[in-house]
């Protein structure tokens, strides 16, 4: 059984989401998701929207997903290993996460894909529509 592992913040879940998770499971027999916690999201980008639970919630009731993990670091070679991973996901990011190459370098014995989105909607266009209105909802 090949296991795959995919990371991001999944904040604001889109099509953008779904359709890199779709591509990742069918290129594995078992998907597992990593989230970013709120500390690590806040401290690197943002606060998110939708608290770390919740997103986990919607990651594992998703078909493509058999499970999801909070990631407190961004040391994803780590969290690969833990989910006993043989192949890493590697979406458009953000900056500041690790990137393909980077992956590579420090997980040898872990296959490393890079998966090119086919739908444009993604998180930055819905948090510009949200932004201004963020501290009224906060």
């Amino acid at each position: 059984m090949r296991t795959g592992f995919v990371f991001g913040l999944f904040d604001l879940f889109h099509v953008g989401d779904l359709d890199l998770l779709r591509q990742a499971a069918q290129r594995c027999d078992r998907l597992i998701a990593g989230a970013y916690a709120d500390e690590l999201a806040a401290r690197l980008w943002s606060t998110p929207y939708v608290p770390l639970a919740e997103r986990l919630d919607i990651l594992v009731n998703i078909r493509y997903v058999a499970g999801a993990i909070a990631l407190s670091s961004l040391d994803i070679a780590a969290a690969a290993r833990k989910v006993d991973a043989d192949v890493v996901f590697v979406g458009p990011g953000r900056p500041g996460e690790p990137t393909a190459a980077e992956l590579r370098a420090v997980a040898q014995d872990t296959e490393i894909v890079t998966l090119v989105p086919k739908i444009a909607t993604g998180s930055s266009v819905l948090r510009r529509v949200l932004e201004p209105t963020r501290t009224a909802v906060a």
